[in-house]
């Protein structure tokens, strides 16, 4: 069996209900504070750190943009999906109402193509990069980046089109996707619960075999954590 193609909004719905949002936020990974902490923590790292502003590539109903915006003085919201675009609003209406969050309709990939070169702190991708064009979406964040910037990116699995290639490069834990070069420096990769396979990998599961892959060049430093609170 092969994946289906992708033809419809599967998040399309008539009205908002904040009954749909909030269970649907309840199905997705909780992310900790100790799980921030330790990408502002990265961040911090750079000599030339800031927290001007940050991007959240993906937004969906604009949790992690809600999270961000504590931290950095503006954070922009961006997702390709109008439906998500409208629930975030909603759901982030005080917060774009005093300029603190700002809303863009985008792809990852074409997201540098609505603002300045060089005009990004910090990039944030969670739960999307594998359903991504990887060396495209990392090429935007370069252009969007000042130098030193980081990207975070996490993964969860999802229904939508390319659900082969997020599924492979989600068993892989992105160890597909090649950060090397003079692009981007002092990568690191860091492996929540990487030693507990998750079900839905099965081909009873997906209906296809699932491959993972390693580029050849992948970082030494890796890191595993445990967090309870994931």
């Amino acid at each position: 069996m092969s994946p289906t193609k992708d033809t419809s909004n599967f998040f399309k719905r008539a009205e908002y209900s904040e009954e749909y949002w909030d269970t649907y936020l309840a199905a997705r990974p909780a992310h900790s504070q100790s799980f921030y902490q330790s990408i502002y923590s990265y961040h911090r790292r750079s000599p030339s750190a800031q927290f001007q502003t940050a991007h959240d590539i993906a937004t969906g109903p604009g949790q992690v943009a809600a999270e961000l915006s504590n931290h950095f003085d503006h954070a922009i919201a961006s997702d390709l999906n109008p439906t998500h675009l409208e629930v975030a609003a909603h759901r982030l209406s005080s917060l774009t109402s005093s300029g603190t969050i700002s809303l863009q309709r985008s792809s990852a990939e074409e997201i540098a193509t609505h603002y300045p070169s060089g005009s990004a702190d910090f990039i944030a991708a969670a739960e999307c990069f594998p359903l991504m064009d990887a060396s495209k979406a990392l090429d935007t964040f370069s252009q969007l980046l000042k130098p030193n910037g980081p990207s975070p990116c996490d993964v969860e699995p999802t229904e939508k089109a390319g659900w082969k290639r997020a599924m492979d490069r989600m068993a892989s834990f992105l160890d597909d996707v090649d950060v090397s070069g003079e692009v981007w420096r002092d990568v690191e990769r860091w492996k929540w619960y990487a030693q507990h396979p998750l079900p839905f990998y099965e081909p009873e599961a997906c209906g296809f075999n699932v491959t993972t892959s390693s580029a050849d060049n992948v970082e030494k430093k890796v890191v595993e954590e445990e967090d309870s609170e994931f």
